[in-house]
Protein backbone atom coordinates (compact mmCIF):
# COMPACT_ATOMS: atom_id res chain seq x y z
CA UNK A 1 0.00 0.00 0.00
CA UNK A 2 0.90 3.57 -0.54
CA UNK A 3 2.79 5.03 2.95
CA UNK A 4 1.28 7.85 4.71
CA UNK A 5 2.86 11.47 4.77
CA UNK A 6 4.51 10.19 8.00
CA UNK A 7 6.14 7.25 6.75
CA UNK A 8 7.45 9.47 3.52
CA UNK A 9 9.50 10.92 5.88
CA UNK A 10 12.20 8.82 7.53
CA UNK A 11 10.87 5.92 8.59
CA UNK A 12 9.26 5.48 5.29
CA UNK A 13 10.74 1.89 5.18
CA UNK A 14 9.33 0.76 8.51
CA UNK A 15 6.05 0.86 6.90
CA UNK A 16 6.42 -2.11 4.79
CA UNK A 17 9.87 -3.81 6.34
CA UNK A 18 8.26 -7.21 8.17
CA UNK A 19 11.40 -7.31 10.18
CA UNK A 20 14.10 -4.36 11.30
CA UNK A 21 16.60 -6.70 8.95
CA UNK A 22 14.66 -5.54 5.56
CA UNK A 23 15.02 -1.95 6.88
CA UNK A 24 18.87 -1.95 7.71
CA UNK A 25 19.22 -3.71 4.29
CA UNK A 26 18.21 0.12 3.13
CA UNK A 27 19.05 2.25 6.08
CA UNK A 28 21.42 4.46 3.66
CA UNK A 29 22.79 8.08 4.21
CA UNK A 30 20.54 10.26 2.57
CA UNK A 31 20.83 14.34 2.64
CA UNK A 32 18.12 15.86 4.06
CA UNK A 33 18.98 19.57 4.57
CA UNK A 34 17.86 22.11 1.62
CA UNK A 35 20.89 22.60 0.67
CA UNK A 36 21.58 25.45 -1.80
CA UNK A 37 22.71 24.41 -5.32
CA UNK A 38 24.66 27.09 -6.24
CA UNK A 39 26.11 29.57 -4.28
CA UNK A 40 27.45 32.82 -4.59
CA UNK A 41 30.16 34.12 -1.99
CA UNK A 42 32.90 37.46 -2.07
CA UNK A 43 36.22 36.96 -1.87
CA UNK A 44 37.31 37.41 0.87
CA UNK A 45 34.42 36.06 3.40
CA UNK A 46 34.02 32.93 5.30
CA UNK A 47 32.50 29.87 3.33
CA UNK A 48 30.61 27.51 5.09
CA UNK A 49 29.12 24.62 3.22
CA UNK A 50 26.59 22.84 5.16
CA UNK A 51 24.91 19.19 4.41
CA UNK A 52 22.67 17.43 6.53
CA UNK A 53 22.26 13.71 6.46
CA UNK A 54 19.52 11.54 8.37
CA UNK A 55 22.24 8.94 9.44
CA UNK A 56 24.82 9.13 12.33
CA UNK A 57 28.02 8.41 10.00
CA UNK A 58 31.22 8.00 11.95
CA UNK A 59 33.10 6.56 8.77
CA UNK A 60 34.89 8.22 6.26
CA UNK A 61 33.49 12.16 5.06
CA UNK A 62 35.35 13.41 1.88
CA UNK A 63 34.91 16.81 0.26
CA UNK A 64 36.05 17.87 -3.63
CA UNK A 65 36.61 20.45 -5.77
CA UNK A 66 36.19 19.93 -9.44
CA UNK A 67 36.49 15.88 -8.84
CA UNK A 68 39.73 16.15 -6.70
CA UNK A 69 39.88 16.04 -3.19
CA UNK A 70 40.54 18.89 -0.94
CA UNK A 71 43.10 18.59 1.38
CA UNK A 72 42.15 19.70 4.63
CA UNK A 73 44.66 22.59 6.68
CA UNK A 74 44.07 25.80 8.96
CA UNK A 75 42.61 27.06 5.98
CA UNK A 76 40.01 24.23 4.73
CA UNK A 77 38.55 22.45 7.69
CA UNK A 78 35.68 20.29 7.18
CA UNK A 79 33.99 19.52 11.02
CA UNK A 80 31.11 16.62 11.84
CA UNK A 81 28.61 17.06 14.22
CA UNK A 82 27.14 13.64 15.03
CA UNK A 83 23.50 13.92 17.04
CA UNK A 84 21.67 10.78 18.22
CA UNK A 85 19.99 10.13 14.50
CA UNK A 86 21.84 12.50 12.00
CA UNK A 87 25.09 13.83 11.15
CA UNK A 88 25.74 17.29 10.02
CA UNK A 89 28.94 17.86 7.88
CA UNK A 90 30.72 21.80 7.53
CA UNK A 91 33.62 22.87 4.73
CA UNK A 92 34.81 25.79 6.35
CA UNK A 93 36.71 28.10 4.26
CA UNK A 94 38.53 31.24 5.98
CA UNK A 95 39.18 34.30 3.58
CA UNK A 96 37.85 32.14 0.57
CA UNK A 97 39.68 33.24 -2.51
CA UNK A 98 38.61 33.24 -6.24
CA UNK A 99 40.44 30.12 -7.14
CA UNK A 100 38.85 27.75 -4.70
CA UNK A 101 34.97 28.70 -6.91
CA UNK A 102 33.79 25.21 -8.68
CA UNK A 103 32.43 22.42 -7.95
CA UNK A 104 31.98 21.21 -4.50
CA UNK A 105 31.48 17.37 -3.09
CA UNK A 106 30.21 15.77 0.00
CA UNK A 107 30.68 12.17 -0.33
CA UNK A 108 29.83 10.30 3.72
CA UNK A 109 30.29 6.53 3.37
CA UNK A 110 28.22 4.27 6.41
CA UNK A 111 27.93 1.20 6.79
CA UNK A 112 25.01 0.40 4.40
CA UNK A 113 26.09 2.68 1.35
CA UNK A 114 27.19 6.15 0.19
CA UNK A 115 25.62 9.66 -0.48
CA UNK A 116 26.61 12.64 -1.92
CA UNK A 117 25.70 15.89 -2.18
CA UNK A 118 26.97 18.52 -5.02
CA UNK A 119 27.27 22.78 -4.99
CA UNK A 120 28.58 24.97 -6.99
CA UNK A 121 30.25 27.78 -5.56
CA UNK A 122 30.98 31.45 -7.33
CA UNK A 123 33.47 33.62 -5.66
CA UNK A 124 33.10 37.04 -6.82
CA UNK A 125 35.43 40.34 -6.51
CA UNK A 126 34.61 42.68 -3.41
CA UNK A 127 33.26 44.98 -5.47
CA UNK A 128 30.51 42.77 -7.22
CA UNK A 129 26.71 43.66 -6.74
CA UNK A 130 23.86 41.27 -5.59
CA UNK A 131 22.46 39.79 -8.82
CA UNK A 132 18.65 40.55 -9.44
CA UNK A 133 16.21 38.15 -8.70
CA UNK A 134 15.62 36.58 -11.97
CA UNK A 135 19.49 36.39 -12.37
CA UNK A 136 19.30 33.73 -9.84
CA UNK A 137 17.69 31.35 -12.04
CA UNK A 138 19.92 29.47 -14.26
CA UNK A 139 21.49 32.65 -16.00
CA UNK A 140 22.81 33.82 -12.29
CA UNK A 141 26.06 33.50 -13.43
CA UNK A 142 25.49 35.73 -17.00
CA UNK A 143 25.17 39.14 -14.16
CA UNK A 144 28.44 38.73 -12.73
CA UNK A 145 30.09 37.13 -15.69
CA UNK A 146 32.55 40.00 -18.06
CA UNK A 147 32.57 37.79 -21.02
CA UNK A 148 31.03 34.74 -21.99
CA UNK A 149 34.59 32.73 -20.89
CA UNK A 150 33.47 32.81 -16.89
CA UNK A 151 30.24 31.77 -17.57
CA UNK A 152 31.80 28.55 -18.84
CA UNK A 153 33.41 27.97 -16.54
CA UNK A 154 30.69 27.66 -14.00
CA UNK A 155 28.47 26.28 -15.98
CA UNK A 156 28.15 22.57 -14.61
CA UNK A 157 25.00 20.14 -14.78
CA UNK A 158 22.74 20.62 -11.92
CA UNK A 159 19.19 18.10 -11.15
CA UNK A 160 16.30 20.80 -11.54
CA UNK A 161 13.94 17.80 -11.48
CA UNK A 162 12.07 16.89 -8.13
CA UNK A 163 13.72 13.74 -7.87
CA UNK A 164 12.15 11.42 -5.06
CA UNK A 165 14.97 10.20 -3.11
CA UNK A 166 13.07 7.10 -1.96
CA UNK A 167 10.99 4.95 -3.97
CA UNK A 168 9.10 2.04 -3.28
CA UNK A 169 8.09 -0.30 -5.81
CA UNK A 170 6.26 -3.88 -5.99
CA UNK A 171 8.26 -7.00 -7.54
CA UNK A 172 7.50 -7.32 -11.15
CA UNK A 173 6.54 -3.84 -12.20
CA UNK A 174 8.18 -1.50 -14.32
CA UNK A 175 10.65 0.48 -12.60
CA UNK A 176 11.49 3.93 -14.04
CA UNK A 177 13.90 6.15 -12.68
CA UNK A 178 14.21 10.19 -14.08
CA UNK A 179 16.81 12.58 -13.76
CA UNK A 180 16.37 16.11 -15.48
CA UNK A 181 19.64 18.03 -15.31
CA UNK A 182 19.97 21.52 -16.71
CA UNK A 183 22.18 21.20 -19.21
CA UNK A 184 22.62 19.58 -22.72
CA UNK A 185 24.88 16.30 -21.83
CA UNK A 186 26.80 14.49 -24.77
CA UNK A 187 28.82 12.79 -23.15
CA UNK A 188 29.10 9.81 -20.51
CA UNK A 189 26.04 8.86 -18.11
CA UNK A 190 26.99 6.27 -15.69
CA UNK A 191 24.09 4.38 -13.27
CA UNK A 192 25.54 2.58 -10.39
CA UNK A 193 23.87 0.09 -7.59
CA UNK A 194 25.18 0.47 -4.33
CA UNK A 195 28.51 1.28 -5.96
CA UNK A 196 28.56 -1.05 -8.41
CA UNK A 197 28.48 0.27 -12.27
CA UNK A 198 25.15 -1.03 -13.77
CA UNK A 199 25.42 -3.18 -17.18
CA UNK A 200 22.45 -2.58 -19.24
CA UNK A 201 20.62 -5.02 -21.09
CA UNK A 202 17.09 -5.97 -22.13
CA UNK A 203 16.01 -6.18 -19.02
CA UNK A 204 17.92 -2.60 -17.59
CA UNK A 205 18.17 0.07 -19.81
CA UNK A 206 19.02 3.32 -19.57
CA UNK A 207 17.52 6.41 -22.11
CA UNK A 208 18.67 10.04 -22.59
CA UNK A 209 16.43 12.56 -24.07
CA UNK A 210 18.60 15.98 -24.75
CA UNK A 211 15.95 18.94 -24.91
CA UNK A 212 17.03 22.74 -26.49
CA UNK A 213 19.04 23.20 -23.17
CA UNK A 214 18.54 20.51 -20.90
CA UNK A 215 19.02 16.56 -20.37
CA UNK A 216 16.15 13.78 -19.20
CA UNK A 217 17.87 10.32 -18.28
CA UNK A 218 16.18 7.25 -17.26
CA UNK A 219 16.70 3.94 -16.22
CA UNK A 220 14.12 1.53 -16.76
CA UNK A 221 14.02 -1.58 -15.10
CA UNK A 222 11.73 -4.47 -16.77
CA UNK A 223 10.04 -7.12 -14.01
CA UNK A 224 12.17 -5.55 -11.13
CA UNK A 225 13.42 -7.95 -8.75
CA UNK A 226 14.09 -7.87 -5.00
CA UNK A 227 17.75 -8.27 -5.60
CA UNK A 228 17.62 -5.20 -7.32
CA UNK A 229 16.88 -3.11 -4.29
CA UNK A 230 19.53 -0.49 -2.76
CA UNK A 231 21.03 3.34 -3.92
CA UNK A 232 20.56 3.85 -7.27
CA UNK A 233 23.31 6.75 -8.67
CA UNK A 234 22.98 8.73 -11.65
CA UNK A 235 26.21 10.48 -12.47
CA UNK A 236 26.28 12.97 -15.89
CA UNK A 237 29.32 14.44 -17.14
CA UNK A 238 30.03 17.12 -19.23
CA UNK A 239 32.88 19.43 -20.81
CA UNK A 240 32.59 21.60 -17.56
CA UNK A 241 32.17 18.96 -14.79
CA UNK A 242 30.70 16.34 -13.08
CA UNK A 243 27.14 16.01 -11.12
CA UNK A 244 24.72 13.22 -10.11
CA UNK A 245 22.26 12.12 -8.07
CA UNK A 246 20.96 9.53 -5.37
CA UNK A 247 17.84 7.39 -5.57
CA UNK A 248 17.09 4.69 -2.39
CA UNK A 249 14.68 1.92 -4.00
CA UNK A 250 12.70 -0.72 -2.14
CA UNK A 251 11.30 -3.70 -3.84
CA UNK A 252 8.61 -5.14 -1.83
CA UNK A 253 7.10 -8.67 -2.61
CA UNK A 254 3.39 -8.67 -4.66
CA UNK A 255 1.55 -10.14 -1.30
Amino acid sequence: EQPCEYCEKLEFEQHVAEDISLLDEVAVPRCISEVEKEIITVEGEQLDLTVQFDSVITEDVVWTLDGEEIELSDHIQSIVECGDVTTTVHLIIENVEMIEEGVYECKVHHEHGESSQVISVLVVPIEWEQPCEYCEKLEFEQHVAEDISLLDEVAVPRCISEVEKEIITVEGEQLDLTVQFDSVITEDVVWTLDGEEIELSDHIQSIVECGDVTTTVHLIIENVEMIEEGVYECKVHHEHGESSQVISVLVVPIE
